[in-house]
């Protein structure tokens, strides 16, 4: 563990119900699907990225909060998970908000509402600080081109 984390809590689930082939779905689908089982386990944030293990019936599945991680190990064929949770300290929580708004793992990214809230606040922020910059340098009469991007070119 790194500096500033807590010992994990580990817990085991029985007798889950969950959807009905849930190995044969694909991606996004299969994101709404484990949604449903992670609300009987009490598992609230972004799902990372779902693992599967054919020959064990085992899915691996990280959920994330600024600040938490949560990983549920999944027994389908058992209807049984481990879950286990750990704090992950303020620089790992700044890490998952810099990758949440990106092309990271697009295909299921934005599966929880305060994902897409931040996302919405990152894609603004840098909208305003490139119309600051513009109408800053537009209003001052300095039309110019820094030289670092004329390097790029």
């Amino acid at each position: 563990m790194t500096a500033g984390n807590s010992a994990a809590s580990i817990r085991t689930v029985a007798s889950l119900r969950l959807p009905p082939n849930l190995d044969k779905i694909e991606s996004r689908e299969r994101v709404v699907a484990v949604r449903s089982f992670l609300d009987q386990l009490g598992v609230v944030g972004e799902i990372g990225f779902i693992g599967h293990i054919p020959k064990e019936h085992r899915f691996e599945i990280p959920v994330f909060v600024p600040g938490r991680e949560t990983t549920v190990d999944l027994d389908y064929h058992a209807r049984t998970a481990i879950v286990s949770r750990r704090a992950t300290g303020l620089a790992e929580a700044f890490v998952y908000l810099h990758k949440s708004p990106g092309p990271h793992l697009a295909a299921i990214r934005g599966n929880w509402m305060m994902t897409r809230i931040w996302r919405w606040f990152a894609d603004a922020s840098v909208y305003l600080l490139c119309y600051s910059f513009l109408s800053a340098a537009f209003i001052s009469g300095q039309h110019f081109v820094p030289s670092a991007l004329l390097d790029w070119f």
